[in-house]
């Protein structure tokens, strides 16, 4: 045997995982990619209650009727209004260390309360300083339809904006930070899929 490779041996033989593949796990773990998601939001209510009702007035002529061009004109007017108004929220997923942070913060203001029962007692106050967390940790920015990206998201911006967007906009974007997390859990479902195939033998 050469005596190169009875170094290697018994370099080996001291110490067995000196020659093995090695890598980072702290590294991989803190430096992953997030995913990352897009709600878009129209917060028009007026324009879009006018919208439907142009609307309900165009579909009330039978076809082959001329549709006054006033109504045509008024909808396109609508529609466009409509987008002028859109707003584009950019999200992120986070780590399970956020959250627990989000919810350490959260307890320590708002602690669990029983009542005489021994039943949890619900803080409405306590779920919406989650969610104003939540929100201010999982939206990166928000660009409107001119492209103009809104200041630092922060707790009292996100503040702002869930008092003053519409119920049906704070649902979209609540179910898009919801979905987020969903549909990335759902990955490892076909990935799994994929591994269990090409290990067949």
């Amino acid at each position: 045997m050469r005596h190169d490779r009875i170094d290697e041996y018994t370099a080996y033989e001291r110490n067995p995982m000196a020659n093995a593949l090695t890598f980072d796990l702290v590294a991989t773990l803190t430096g992953r990619d997030l995913p990352t998601d897009e709600v878009t939001v129209y917060p028009n209510e007026k324009a879009l209650l006018g919208l439907t009702r142009v609307n309900a007035e165009i579909t009330d002529f039978t076809e082959g009727e001329d549709i006054p061009k006033e109504l045509v004109e008024k909808r396109d007017a609508l529609k466009k209004e409509i987008a002028d108004s859109a707003l584009t929220f950019h999200l992120t997923g986070i780590t399970r260390e956020t959250t627990r942070d989000i919810l350490t913060k959260v307890y320590e203001k708002y602690p669990e309360k029983r009542n005489a029962f021994g039943q949890v007692e619900v803080i409405p106050e306590r779920d919406e300083l989650f969610q104003t967390l939540l929100w201010a940790k999982q939206i990166t920015k928000v660009v409107n339809a001119d492209g103009a990206e809104s200041p630092e998201v922060t707790e009292e911006l996100v503040t702002i904006v869930r008092n003053n967007l519409p119920g049906f906009a704070s649902v979209a974007v609540q179910n898009g930070i919801q979905k987020l997390a969903e549909d990335t859990a759902a990955g490892i479902d076909w990935i799994q899929a994929d591994v269990d195939f090409l290990s067949q033998p």
